[in-house]
């Protein structure tokens, strides 16, 4: 072939085809030119407006949109510090929390001029909202920081972490809308530097002139066409300039490969301009013609290049075939074969003529082919084994294809189905009703897009079954874009049809659950977003899904701030699988009141964990707990109510008590003022109420200062209908708004808002009121705080009933007290006899509140004997008393009697007295169930006995002077009244002087305080031990004192009788004195230790036991020989020892003239040996004796006095 054989084809293509579209190029010239007028007008129409525009920009940008664009930066710098500080409060580190917390307080006052720059932003009508929400949420941020600046941030680092979080999320969602705004506004972007202004000037130029002709001319040629002109305006647009070639090249995936394993034929593109020099080639172009890089065919013609490359068959056939069939032969660059198919498409850029060709490797071709009946193959095999019925159909819906599974739903033959319309072989219908519905394929076909029936629709079998079947049809296109036809596929869902009506009847029925529930329920994410809220919200709060759905915790409206804080605690602590109990939260409702809810949470987890949803119910117990708070103060007052009663009852004087029950009373209602007013006589006779005590606040004035309310007149006519009103017994309560005009001045006068007044009855007359004053609050006084003040009130009618009444007992008991004293001195209680030397006699008696039976009596025998009674009657009263004073006088008649019988010489015996007492009393006692005790005891002071008859009496107690201990007498007879017949036994204990007898009732033994311990017989026989030395009157005295003490002033609750009764010492004769000298020193002490016995046993009326002796000796032993030792070094020193004994005292002086002796303050007395005569010193003699004296005589003489009371035991 020549150098003609690729150009001759082209030039002459390139003619046919000039003279073939002439008259279509020139249609897309004047389309051109009209379209270039057209562009022209609007380009100075849009330079106009956007001249005018930017200068109103220029305008905006010195005031609100320069003041956003600051806005913008400054949240940025505060956005970074709150993310920060969340990550800090995350990790729980609070030195990295206070560090983050100080940068972001720092970031705040630097930033303080956003606040100042709102008012201009919110000039910007867009950015109004956003100016608003950024003020509130600044001001919230910046006080928590110094909230928790000025101490801790919060006890779960959990609730700060999420509250950073929310802040933070809030300022990003602020700032995102601020640019948002900015980048949207026409004022800011349309400048004439804008892309559109370049496309307008760009279609104005020659350039642009011809791209936009040529996207119009070939824009006839077809699709392919169309896309080149769109990939031309495109370029455009991009600014890639309009030299570029819109043609891409092939992905190096498909392209330089080769191979068709991506489903599309690699092309070759060669460009040709005038004269058919290679302009441009690309890959695919340079591996069919076995050329490495484009430089070796650029700039040449394709002439040359085909002579090179073209394979020579020779012969005119090939050369024909070349013309005729756009297939040439190349060699590759291994120098093989290769067939191509050649396309040309005439080309005219600017004023030259070129070709564009496009070159195809036919052995790809082949591959290609081969590839698509091997897929062809393979689809069969996928379509007859998937589960889904597929059945494919051409344009006019006939059935062409079906695959197995399809062919089951249908239930008919493969060869009665093909070629048959869809709509007959498959009819969709719809579930419920079986009515038929347009078939998907028909619409599909129509509409040339995907189509389905639905989600309930069905397959009606040939048999009449419905099968729930899911349903798609989809339009087949071929590579020109015609439609072909459609595929069915058909998924037969009965089952999951199944399970979606229960889901649904499930889901519909938890709807129902979740919307109608009594409780207000809300549904969050793990990040406290709101998910949903149920109609109960809207109802209890006011506010809608709206106002809910989509916000945070911490951003919902009805939550106060100590409730965002605590939802967040207990939000975090769900989320980390911590249980919760129900809590406790305050909300407040879009008309601002504030409401209770109890709040319990449940966390719901999805099968893989990963989903989290916690679900919240809120129920309102806002009723309950004005309830409860209505019956706590209830509870609080009648609390308050016995408090103060059992303060008023504690105290005899009520009025002692007043002002710690209206403390009391006004703490636990919570008013201002609480009083007590009292209606009395005037001095004129004039019916009057004044205060008389008063409780009040610091802030509240008080009665007693108030003019006119110092005593308040019940004539006057302002006060009428409330007097009436409370001797009705009702109650006066209110706030003072609700009163008559005239009463609402008065009370507004004395600061009033509210007040409850209640009467107080003393015998159902009116004594006063009892009233509460609140001056700070208006409240309503609930009908529970009512009745608690009127049983407060009831109380004080009920104490101030006692205390009159116990003001007429304690009159009437005086009565009874005068009368009783009056029977028991005249009639029960005898006269101390005075004829009697050697005894010394008192008596007490202490009646008690009542009168009762205690009696005694003294009968005396001469100087040297007495008869002494002591009696109780059982019982009290004056039935007691009378038998008492009966009992004395049968013992006077018992007594004259025997002594009349003795004809008035000698004692009667004692035993003879009790006889014709039982005979004359036993009876009566008998007769009126009641029983008596008696001790009857005679003294003889010439024997020193004591004889005495005991009938159950309390146990007479003794002290022996002799021993110095107390001990108790008894005898063994029954009371009188126990038996008719008795036999009184006479008992005998010896008397010496010294010797103190304690007579006495059971009212001082069975004396009792309030913890119900009674004084008892330990108590009063360790009382007679320690205060024996006293006289009888002063022993009995100091016993009142005593018993009184124990009772710590409780009162006697029987009489307190006693006898004392001190055995005297008999006036003695002059004292006996011994003494003798000792010259010879420590070899005198045994002649020293004979005088000592010998003047012990000198005493014949009072004799000393030989322990006393001894322990006299061993003393005066010591003394002796420490003043040898000690006074006389030289050991020959005389002493003189001088001895008195008188009565019951011994006395010892040594006399010396030896050195001198500082006695020592404080002796030792430990224990010591009797039979050791020496080495015990000061210590053993402090011991024995009851004093030791050291004093220096006139004559110098140094003297020691040791003496000894011989009644009191050594060594104790």
């Amino acid at each position: 072939m020549g150098a003609d054989a690729m150009m001759d084809p082209m030039e002459e293509n390139q003619e046919s085809r000039s003279r073939k579209w002439k008259r279509p190029r020139s249609m897309a010239w004047a389309w051109a030119g009209l379209f270039f007028i057209s562009f022209a007008l609007l380009a100075f129409a849009a330079l106009s407006a956007l001249t005018h525009a930017y200068s109103r920009s220029s305008l905006l940008e010195r005031n609100s949109l320069h003041c956003a664009w600051r806005v913008w930066q400054g949240l940025g710098d505060l956005e970074r510090g709150l993310d920060r500080m969340a990550r800090a409060a995350e990790r729980g580190t609070a030195e990295d929390f206070g560090f983050t917390l100080h940068q972001v307080r720092s970031i705040l006052e630097e930033r303080a001029w956003v606040l100042d720059s709102l008012p201009v932003l919110a000039e910007w009508n867009e950015l109004e909202e956003i100016a608003s929400e950024l003020n509130s949420c600044w001001g919230e941020i910046h006080q928590q920081v110094q909230v928790w600046s000025q101490g801790e941030p919060s006890s779960e680092s959990g609730a700060a972490a999420l509250l950073v979080r929310d802040w933070n999320e809030r300022i990003r969602d602020l700032r995102g809308r601020i640019i948002a705004h900015l980048n949207a506004t026409p004022l800011v972007r349309r400048h004439p530097s804008d892309t559109a202004f370049l496309l307008i000037l760009l279609l104005l130029s020659p350039a642009g002139v011809a791209f936009v002709a040529r996207a119009l001319w070939s824009a006839q040629r077809g699709r392919w066409g169309t896309r080149w002109a769109r990939g031309a305006l495109s370029s455009v647009w991009r600014d890639e300039g309009p030299g570029i070639d819109p043609i891409r090249e092939p992905s190096k995936t498909s392209g330089e490969a080769g191979g068709v394993e991506g489903g599309t034929i690699p092309l070759g593109v060669v460009l040709c301009r005038g004269g058919g020099v290679i302009e441009y080639v690309n890959d695919v172009a340079l591996r069919m013609m076995g050329l490495q890089r484009p430089e070796e065919i650029l700039g040449r013609t394709c002439e040359e290049v085909h002579r090179e490359r073209m394979y020579e068959l020779g012969g005119k056939e090939v050369e024909l075939a070349a013309q005729t069939d756009p297939t040439q032969l190349f060699l590759d660059s291994e120098g093989r074969p290769i067939s191509i198919q050649r396309t040309e498409i005439p080309l005219e850029l600017g004023k030259e003529n070129a070709v564009l060709f496009g070159l195809q490797d036919l052995r790809d071709t082949r591959r290609f082919q081969r590839q698509l009946l091997d897929q062809k193959e393979w689809l069969e095999v996928i379509l007859e084994s998937i589960t889904d019925a597929v059945v494919s159909t051409d344009a006019h819906g006939m059935i062409t294809f079906m695959n197995p599974v399809a062919l089951a739903l249908s239930g008919q033959d493969p060869n009665q189905v093909l070629g048959r319309p869809v709509r007959q072989v498959l009819p969709i219908v719809e579930e419920g009703t079986g009515r038929l519905l347009p078939h998907p394929v028909d619409e599909c076909l129509r509409e040339e897009h995907p189509m389905h029936s639905g989600g309930n629709s069905a397959l009606s079998t040939r048999g009449g079954a419905l099968v729930p079947v899911d349903d798609k049809a989809a339009p087949i296109f071929d590579h020109d874009g015609h439609l072909r036809g459609a595929v069915l596929v058909l998924r037969d869902n009965s089952e999951q049809r199944a399970v979606a009506r229960t889901l649904e009847e499930s889901e519909n029925k938890y709807r129902q659950m979740f919307e109608f529930s009594p409780e207000a329920i809300v549904l969050l994410d793990r990040n406290g977003t709101v998910l949903d809220v149920n109609k109960r919200v809207e109802d209890l709060l006011g506010y809608s899904r709206a106002d809910a759905i989509g916000k945070g915790l911490i951003s919902l409206p009805f939550f106060p701030w100590r409730s965002k804080v605590k939802v967040l605690s207990r939000f975090a602590k769900r989320l980390s699988n911590r249980n919760i109990p129900p809590y406790e939260l305050e909300f407040i409702t879009r008309s601002g009141e504030r409401k209770v809810g109890l709040v319990r949470a449940t966390l719901m987890r999805s099968g893989d964990g990963r989903d989290v949803k916690d679900l919240v119910m809120v129920m309102d117990i806002t009723k309950q707990k004005r309830i409860e708070e209505s019956l706590r103060r209830r509870d609080a007052i009648l609390e308050a109510v016995a408090r103060s009663s059992e303060a008023l009852l504690r105290n005899k004087v009520w009025e002692e008590s007043a002002d710690e029950v209206l403390r009391m009373l006004g703490q636990a209602t919570g008013v201002s003022r609480v009083y007590i007013f009292k209606h009395l006589l005037g001095l004129d006779g004039e019916k009057r109420s004044e205060p008389q005590f008063e409780w009040h606040t610091g802030g509240a004035r008080s009665y007693f200062s108030l003019a006119g309310y110092q005593s308040i007149s019940l004539a006057d006519g302002r006060w009428t209908r409330w007097i009436e009103i409370l001797e009705r017994g009702d109650v006066i309560a209110g706030n003072t708004e609700g009163f008559p005009e005239d009463e609402r001045d008065q009370l507004r006068a004395i600061d009033t808002l509210s007040l409850i007044i209640v009467p107080v009855f003393l015998e159902n007359s009116l004594w006063g009121i009892l009233g509460f004053d609140d001056c700070e609050n208006e409240r309503e006084w609930s009908s529970s705080e009512i009745e608690a003040i009127k049983a407060g009130a009831a109380t004080l009618g009920a104490v101030l009933y006692r205390a009159r009444s116990e003001q007429r007992l304690i009159e009437a008991r005086r009565r009874v007290a005068e009368v009783a004293s009056r029977i028991q001195q005249n009639l029960l209680l005898g006269q101390i006899p005075f004829g009697i030397p050697r005894l010394e006699i008192a008596t007490l008696a202490i009646p008690s509140e009542e009168v009762d039976g205690d009696f005694y009596e003294f009968i005396e025998h001469g100087e040297q004997h007495l008869d002494i009674m002591i009696g109780d009657v059982m019982g009290k009263g004056l039935p007691a008393a009378l038998l008492g004073a009966g009992a004395k006088s049968q013992l006077m008649q018992a007594v004259w009697k025997g002594l009349q019988g003795q004809n008035g010489i000698g004692m009667v015996p004692m035993s003879r007295v009790m006889e014709e007492m039982h005979r004359r009393l036993v009876p009566q006692l008998i007769a009126l169930d009641s029983f008596m005790t008696v001790f009857y005891g005679r003294f003889d002071l010439e024997r020193g006995e004591l004889d005495f008859i005991d009938c159950g009496h309390t146990k007479t107690l003794c002290f022996r002077a002799d021993q110095g201990v107390s001990d108790t007498i008894e005898g063994s007879n029954m009371p009188l009244g126990f038996a008719p017949q008795e036999v009184y036994e006479e008992f005998r204990t010896s008397i010496r002087p010294g010797d103190v007898f304690l007579l006495y009732s059971d009212g001082v033994t069975e004396a009792m305080r309030a913890d119900g311990e009674m004084f008892g017989l330990e108590r009063l026989r360790e009382f007679l031990t320690t205060h024996q030395a006293l006289g009888p009157g002063d022993l009995l005295r100091q016993l009142r004192q005593t018993v009184e003490e124990f009772q710590l002033g409780a009162r006697l609750g029987d009489d307190f009788t006693c006898i004392a009764v001190r055995i005297r010492q008999e006036e003695s004769s002059a004292p006996t004195v011994l003494s003798m000298l000792m010259r010879g020193g420590l070899a005198d002490l045994a002649e020293l230790r004979e005088f000592v016995g010998i003047l012990c046993n000198s005493s014949k009326e009072y004799p000393v036991s030989e322990e006393q002796v001894g322990l006299l000796q061993l003393a005066v032993n010591e003394a002796a020989a420490n003043i040898i030792e000690h006074g006389h070094p030289d050991g020959l020193a005389p002493v003189l020892v001088e001895g008195e004994i008188q009565g019951w005292m011994i006395r010892f002086r040594l006399f010396h003239h030896g050195i001198d002796f500082t006695p020592p303050e404080a002796i030792d007395t430990h224990e010591f040996d009797l039979e050791q005569f020496r080495g015990f010193g000061l210590g053993i003699m402090s011991r024995i004796l009851d004093d030791i004296r050291y004093t220096v005589e006139a004559d110098g003489r140094k003297c020691v006095t040791l003496e000894k009371d011989l009644r009191v035991s050594s060594l104790d």
